[in-house]
């Protein structure tokens, strides 16, 4: 089955950069987690805060 890649976008960036510092080492694992939840089809969120479709991008291809 095929699997749709998400990006967080400069709008999902902006919104996280207000709950963590981008240069600490728990940011990438943010990214990381929010993307994975999105491809997963679970709610995005981050300490509270939900991340929702328009926070991401949809990368073109597909995981197999």
């Amino acid at each position: 089955m095929a699997r749709k890649i998400y990006s967080l976008n400069e709008q999902g960036q902006a919104l996280l950069k207000t709950l963590v510092d981008p240069l600490s080492e728990f940011y990438i694992d943010a990214v990381i987690d929010l993307e994975e939840k999105m491809e997963d089809g679970d709610m995005p969120e981050f300490e509270g805060t939900i991340f929702d479709s328009e926070h991401f991008d949809e990368i073109k291809g597909e995981w197999k």
